[in-house]
């Protein structure tokens, strides 16, 4: 017997399709050749000798290296043991190997090819707590992440239980944690420590058989993985274990001034109500919003408050207006003001932990989160200082999307203007609204460059409760914007047909993005096409930026942070005029690299102490 999902589920949620053509893989596996019996535990071997493992490791074709530690955050938490897994062998190290004269020196110059699951992680705590920056060759976790890019399905137990049947080799540990009432592995028993951690090793190695296997059949992923992930993965562990100075100081100054205009917004909601209510409560604020204000609801939206979407179309009633504005400053307030004060190091560091597999378009998120920390709360990111002596040299790609737009679609406008430096907004803003356009008007062509070259519509956009115009109006724009850029409006139409033909679509570079399931209504196939659309200069824009910061961490710049299609770097105030020309150069000529020389890759850039200087 073998479980799997209802197909009536999976109609429901298409996202469920990989996992249900992996078990009947499974199931027909199975007729043929039945699985073999899974371990429940696996031998191992319990040494000092770290010599002797060494040595095992370089002899065999791979060798897996994960670390069992006693919590998340590697300035304050500590290895437990070393796991060292490869066809033939499961090694345990315990504390007293790390701690032995020569370990460092050995693992520093092991010439083992290392593979781990997650091994930013493992390498991390190598870096912070031993000072050795162990080079990784693979990673099973980012090869299934390529493979299957849906998110929440990498972790290895999920990963070894779908693939291989795997049992929750974690149960006693869990167990051992529920009943001491601890997070901390090092509180648990070392028998059945060691024992999980032998699992995990075993596990890991039958895994990275399996992805080398499956991507042998898709060169172009596997070129993903080994050129971009792989160093991806170390430059970015330097980054994290670098950190960013926080200024503690500075932060109980901020903290005050928040909470004073969350209390005066708080106060000014009561005063337009007339009567006490929670904005916190949805119920409450919707009849404030609608039974007592009088503000009439978004038709299809019934009497929603709790989404933005909702209130933006309502702009302009005081009660709309200052119930978003009490929002906004509660949520960075929340998220940033109260929320990064957790999150500093023992170093009083800010150690951002990157994700290369967190979203289905190759983008990077971040924990804590900096990639939607807004320009305009210079207040906030003035906290990130340089250390004494250092200053912050930042460059950002100019447009960068839609000039990947532009190479995909090779429009002649889109190209005219980024060869010959026309600004973009400006000049759709003179097709739109003629040579005497507005401020205004250049705004609103903006948003729809941004908005339209992806698969939207002039009606979706002014839908949003951003754009105010007639339905003739927006039928009339356009019809002039895609008159003015043709080729973009094809592209568009021709991804829409490979979807539809091939159900994936794919980066320059090689990543895809899968479509296993298209539904068959309209809102539903507008939808995969949206995301089609947007995968391709999404993916192609975060590569450029990934492969940038790996250049840049290589030449010495110690990049610290990356924000979409921006890097923050920390260097010598001596050198940081100097760094930061070099800086911009690096990037403009990785475009050229990436890309080649059709569409110019613009990087602009500045310099400052804090993160809100620049």
């Amino acid at each position: 017997l073998m479980p799997t999902y209802h197909p009536a589920a999976i109609l429901r949620s298409p996202g469920l399709y990989n996992d249900f053509v992996s078990d009947i893989r499974r199931a027909v596996k199975c007729i043929d050749v039945p699985e073999d019996t899974v371990p429940t535990e696996v031998p191992y071997e319990l040494t000092t000798d770290f010599s002797k493992v060494f040595a095992a490791a370089e002899s065999a074709q791979f060798a897996v290296l994960d670390l069992e530690t006693t919590g998340l955050d590697f300035t304050r938490d500590s290895i437990i043991c070393f796991v060292i897994a490869t066809d033939d062998s499961v090694f345990i190290m315990p504390e007293g190997a790390i701690e032995s004269a020569g370990f460092k020196k050995a693992l520093r110059e092991c010439k083992a090819k290392w593979v781990g699951h997650n091994a930013k992680f493992d390498r991390n705590f190598m870096l912070y707590t031993l000072g050795v920056p162990v080079h990784f060759s693979f990673d099973t976790m980012l090869a299934h992440y390529l493979l299957d890019e849906r998110g929440g399905v990498h972790d290895l137990k999920s990963v070894c239980a779908t693939m291989f049947g795997a049992p929750n080799w974690e149960k006693e540990l869990e167990a051992q944690l529920k009943l001491r009432k601890t997070t901390n592995y090092g509180d648990v028993p070392r028998d059945i420590l060691y024992k999980y951690a032998a699992l995990d090793g075993y596990w890991t190695v039958k895994l990275t058989r399996a992805m080398n296997s499956r991507l042998a059949h898709y060169p172009k992923i596997r070129d993903v993985m080994l050129n971009i992930m792989v160093p991806a993965t170390e430059a970015f562990s330097n980054a994290e274990v670098r950190g960013v100075t926080f200024d503690s100081e500075a932060h109980m100054a901020v903290a005050p001034v928040y909470e004073e205009r969350i209390q005066e917004l708080h106060g000014k909601l009561m005063q337009i109500a007339g009567v006490p209510f929670n904005p916190n409560s949805w119920q409450q604020t919707a009849n404030v919003v609608y039974d007592i204000c009088g503000v009439p609801p978004v038709p299809g939206k019934e009497r929603s408050t709790n989404t933005k979407e909702a209130l933006i179309k309502r702009r302009g009633y005081p009660i709309v207006d200052t119930l978003m504005e009490y929002r906004a400053v509660s949520k960075l307030m929340a998220s940033y003001v109260t929320g990064l004060a957790d999150d500093v190091g023992a170093d009083g560091k800010i150690h951002t932990s990157y994700m290369l597999h967190g979203t289905t378009t190759g983008r990077l998120s971040s924990s804590p989160n900096l990639q939607n920390l807004p320009r305009s709360a210079k207040d906030i990111k003035s906290l990130f200082v340089a250390s004494p002596g250092n200053m912050f040299i930042y460059a950002d790609y100019s447009q960068l999307e839609l000039r990947c737009i532009a190479w995909l679609s090779e429009d002649p406008f889109l190209l005219d203007c980024y060869r010959n430096g026309v600004d973009l907004h400006g000049a759709m803003a003179e097709v739109l609204f003629g040579k005497g356009y507005t401020p205004e008007q250049r705004s609103l062509a903006k948003r729809l460059n941004f908005g339209l070259v992806y698969g939207r519509s002039v009606a979706a956009l002014a839908d949003d409760g951003l754009v105010v115009m007639s339905k003739t109006e927006a039928q009339r724009i356009q019809r002039l914007f895609f008159d003015r850029m043709p080729k973009v409006s094809a592209w568009i139409e021709g991804i829409k047909e490979l979807v539809q033909v091939q159900q994936w679509v794919e980066s320059p570079l090689g990543r895809r993005r899968r479509f296993p399931i298209i539904p068959h209504d309209r809102a539903g196939e507008q939808e995969v096409y949206r995301q089609a659309v947007n995968m391709i200069p999404q993916s192609m824009a975060s590569d450029l930026t990934t492969c940038a910061f790996i250049e840049l961490d290589r030449m010495g710049l110690n990049p610290l942070v990356s924000v979409h299609d921006s890097i923050m770097c920390e260097v010598s105030e001596s050198v940081a005029e100097d760094a930061q020309r070099t800086m911009v150069d690096v990037m403009q000529k990785t475009g050229v690299k990436l890309y080649g020389d059709k569409v110019p890759f613009i990087a602009e850039g500045s310099i400052g102490k804090t993160w809100g200087d620049l």
